[in-house]
């Protein structure tokens, strides 16, 4: 810091410090005896700082110096709601960050459906080994073939293919496939929605115990009804055969259904359910159900897995208050 001479009055002072300012040159005022010292804080801008000193010596009634109390005003404006935005997107970051720590799972589970959605096109391209590797069932183009030949083989027993040579993994993964943005953003928002409320509350490995319940018993029966009660047919794409069973809503019915009855039966979680969500989710259970549903969406609706989701949801509530209590009454 250096100073650069010396003014007579308060008013020159602040004037002057002002036309600094706004001329990007950084400046302390300091009054000594009767004068005023201007300093200037960078050491390059000195030059600059003198000239803009002599300039204002020789015409200091010029307009430009009176206005300049105005916009140093709006400066330090805009640089206290800049300081402040600036806290704030800390804050959010940091709010971000502290929810990913309390619950991984959520986060994780997130995670690995986009990336499924991105490298799948959104279910679009099921000729890729993530579709294939996800998918309930697949059966490589001569394995199809060798099927169509035999007579022994049923369309149930071709559904369990996959599970009965070993790859039991596909009665959780379907769950990660998710056909259309809209189908993975609605059970995206659910997901974060309810399954943060019981991480943070029971933990990851009793919320992982739930999705993975869910999920197997989901996609298990609606795989095993048969095609005529609404469950889903092994499909043909490029000579593979594909059971393109694929969604979080099962899921998301089981991680519903234990809130709601967990809310009811022990209000000590306080979870907080509003009326207006138990309407719209089993409004939706319902009208899915309906004949008409197929047509109107567009596509088929995994309503076994819904329903039985809603179900293991229920159940674990049941379950999980039973063994809590049990623990309480034996200490």
């Amino acid at each position: 810091m250096r100073i650069i001479g010396t003014v007579a009055t308060l008013e020159d002072a602040e004037t002057l410090s002002a036309w600094m300012t706004v001329e990007g040159l950084e400046n302390h005022v300091d009054q000594v005896d009767s004068k005023f010292e201007l300093w200037i804080k960078d050491e390059d801008q000195v030059p600059a700082a003198r000239q803009a000193l002599e300039a204002y010596l020789a015409n200091p009634r010029d307009a430009k110096y009176r206005e300049a109390k105005g916009r140093v005003a709006l400066i330090e404006r805009e640089k206290i709601l800049a300081q402040r935005r600036y806290q704030q997107n800390i804050q959010t970051l940091g709010n971000v960050r502290s929810q990913q720590a309390k619950t991984p799972l959520v986060f994780t589970l997130l995670g690995i459906c986009v990336l499924v959605a991105l490298f799948t096109s959104f279910g679009e391209k099921k000729d890729t080994i993530w579709f294939r590797s996800l998918a309930f069932t697949h059966l490589e183009p001569e394995v199809v073939n060798r099927v169509k030949e035999s007579e022994r083989e049923t369309e149930q027993s071709l559904k369990f293919w996959s599970i009965r040579r070993g790859e039991v993994w596909r009665m959780v993964t379907p769950i990660f496939i998710h056909i259309g943005t809209v189908h993975l953003i609605f059970n995206m928002l659910w997901l974060v929605q309810l399954g943060r409320a019981i991480e943070q509350r029971f933990g990851s490995w009793w919320l992982l115990a739930l999705v993975i319940s869910a999920a197997i018993v989901g996609n298990t029966f609606e795989v095993w009804i048969p095609s005529a009660w609404g469950g889903m047919r092994v499909g043909i794409d490029q000579g593979h055969g594909l059971l393109a069973l694929g969604g979080m809503s099962g899921v998301v019915y089981a991680l519903f259904g234990f809130i709601w009855v967990r809310s009811v039966i022990d209000p000590r979680n306080q979870f907080n359910i509003t009326t207006g969500t138990v309407v719209i989710m089993l409004g939706w259970l319902v009208f899915c159900a309906l004949p008409m549903s197929e047509s109107v969406l567009g596509f088929k609706v995994a309503n076994w897995a819904h329903g039985l989701g809603l179900a293991v949801g229920i159940a674990a509530a049941y379950l999980g208050y039973w063994v809590q209590e049990s623990r309480r009454k034996s200490t």
